[in-house]
């Protein structure tokens, strides 16, 4: 499928993985920064406040987008979105405050796992159950 807006021609395929890579890769960030906020904000480092906390900022940015867009939001329906938020950040969460990795590396770990995670679930079309 190609579409043709104002003589620039959009392959709607390659159009579709650069903003599924580029939301992914916003997940991956925001879902970090939640947890290392949280991190910041709660020295004793309670697991469920880093672990909500990441999911909270990782799916927000994709949550107000869809509701401006007027459509049904992607965590609702679609390929394993939260599930990637809550992963990534309980594996950030375990390199940084368990393991002691660097927040550079745990951050790079977790940026590759959720853009794997994302592809995989678009590739071969894994969703939520629906009742």
């Amino acid at each position: 499928y190609s579409h043709k807006t104002n003589n620039i021609h959009i392959n709607k395929k390659v159009y579709d993985t650069v903003l599924n890579s580029l939301d992914s890769f916003g997940l991956a960030i925001f879902s970090t920064a939640g947890v290392m906020r949280a991190i910041e904000k709660y020295p004793n480092n309670k697991f469920l406040i880093c672990i909500f906390a990441g999911l909270i900022t990782g799916i927000g940015g994709g949550l107000i987008r869809d509701i401006m867009l007027n459509e049904i939001p992607k965590v609702l329906r679609k390929r394993v979105y939260a599930i990637a938020s809550i992963l990534c950040s309980i594996i950030f969460y375990v390199l940084f405050i368990k393991i002691n990795c660097d927040i550079v590396v745990s951050t790079i770990v977790c940026i590759i796992f959720t853009l794997v995670l994302r592809y995989l679930a678009i590739k071969n079309e894994w969703n939520l159950p629906s009742l």
